[in-house]
């Protein structure tokens, strides 16, 4: 049987992180991964020219300084998000342009409302406690209504909040009646706010990676060398014993310790000997991941730039609500489709030359002929991926922060979770992904560390076996 000190189960951000932590500290680690490469929700893959083209995570923001200090340490180039030209809104087939600096054109009454829902919301983001959302002010209250039912009562005017809504789906990945008012100001209080989580400059969306955003990734886990085992599902946890043991479908491995770093519902996929406490047991059978699909379509140049348009639209009720500019400097025209909550879903059951065909009749009305004729598509069906079964992360219906929440980060045992769903700060992002695994490598490091002795000061000779 081999034998490590700890096992890490997943390799993307967080595990990666989890692991060099581990290493660095002079923890012998080893990490499991089912699929067959790292990243995770991270996939960055390449045009036919030769650009990286990212179809899970792929923006830097503003105040995302693990994630920035990755990036720098793998030389990995960025480049501004396109914010130049106009955005249009597509309302019941009329489209409207506007400065997307400002607000989307709904008339003085829509406007209004919005404005005043989007202060509130920031209003009440303040309030979160991110270590404990749920023992935050009026944390029962918020955690009892969805998304959906506290817009119905903010923004009664229709076209307002049908636009709240479809922004919030793209965010969160879910309808908004799927998901818990809480769980949102959570998550918009780790981003910094309701603007930053939803900007460009200075915001959540700032920056993107020439390479592709599993460049930072790639650098990192070079560091762990051979200690990454692919194609490795691990199947058991038996933790009952004298050492902790993980079986995977290649090997067992015998340790002290475990960190789990993937998404709660593929936790729960895992068997554990003995079962694991009913709250822990209920925070993997209650957070389902979102549904998203993702589309990329490159062109010989940006040619929408040239009637003053910045490939940025909205569509309240088409069949791709979101699209993007993410062209990188002197490359390609790149038009990104993200697509959130049921109607991912209506997208994901066509076959994918039908996708195409639906994303690229989507470009073509918003930005002209020209877009018919893309010189690649690449599109990814989160859901369809047996490794993630979605993204960008798992969401928190109501109930489950108040009810079960505390649950969410605390070890068990000898057991450690990570994910960018345990983080307290940018929840839902690689930034968080990359701390849940710093915080996860801390309290093993803690718990050997009062077993052995400073670990960091004598080379790791504490191995197991």
């Amino acid at each position: 049987m081999q034998r490590a000190e700890v096992v890490v189960v997943g390799s993307g951000y967080a595990g990666v992180s989890a692991a060099i932590e581990l290493h660095r500290h002079g923890v012998d680690v080893v990490v499991v991964e089912a699929s067959t490469r790292i990243g995770g929700r991270v996939l960055t893959e390449r045009s036919p020219t030769g650009h990286a083209i990212d179809l899970g995570g792929m923006w830097l923001g503003a105040g995302q300084t693990e994630f920035a200090r990755w990036a720098s340490e793998a030389g990995a180039v960025t480049y501004p998000t396109p914010a130049t030209g106009d955005a249009i809104l597509r309302d019941g087939g009329r489209d409207r342009r506007y400065d997307p600096a400002g607000s989307p054109p709904l008339g003085m009454i829509g406007g209004a409302l919005l404005a005043s829902s989007a202060w509130r919301i920031e209003r009440l983001s303040r309030l979160i406690d991110l270590d404990e959302p749920w023992a935050s002010p009026r944390a029962d209250r918020f955690d009892a209504v969805t998304v959906a039912a506290w817009l119905r009562n903010a923004v009664p005017f229709g076209r307002g909040r049908q636009l709240a809504e479809v922004v919030l789906a793209e965010v969160l990945t879910a309808d908004p009646g799927s998901v818990s008012m809480l769980a949102l100001l959570t998550y918009l209080r780790s981003a910094g706010g309701l603007r930053p989580a939803l900007g460009t400059e200075n915001g959540a969306q700032q920056d993107l990676f020439v390479d592709g955003a599993d460049r930072p990734l790639r650098h990192v886990a070079e560091g762990l060398g051979d200690r990454i085992e692919l194609s490795a599902p691990v199947t058991e946890i038996d933790h009952g014993g004298p050492e902790v043991v993980v079986r995977s479908d290649r090997h067992d491995i015998a340790c002290e310790r475990v960190v789990v770093a993937v998404p709660p519902h593929l936790a729960g996929r895992i068997r554990y000997v003995p079962g694991l406490p009913a709250d822990r047991d209920a925070i993997m059978q209650r957070i389902p991941m979102g549904r998203v699909v993702k589309a990329i379509a490159a062109y010989d140049e940006p040619f929408w730039r040239r009637d003053g348009l910045g490939g940025e639209a909205l569509d309240l009720s088409g069949p791709v609500p979101a699209t993007f500019d993410i062209s990188p400097p002197g490359g390609p025209g790149l038009l990104c489709a993200l697509v959130g909550g049921r109607r991912a879903d209506a997208l994901g059951r066509l076959e994918v030359g039908e996708r195409e065909r639906v994303v690229t009749a989507q470009f073509t009305s918003l930005f002209g002929p020209r877009a018919r004729r893309a010189v690649a598509y690449r599109d990814k069906v989160w859901a369809d991926d047996i490794h993630a079964r979605g993204g960008y992360s798992g969401y928190f219906p109501p109930g489950v922060l108040t009810e079960v929440g505390s649950a969410l980060r605390a070890p068990v045992g000898r057991i450690h979770w990570a994910g960018t769903e345990t983080a307290t700060e940018f929840i839902g992002y690689i930034e968080g992904a990359i701390r849940s695994g710093q915080r996860a490598a801390a309290e093993v490091r803690a718990r050997i560390g009062a077993v052995t002795g400073d670990l960091a000061g004598d080379g790791g000779s504490n191995r197991v076996g």
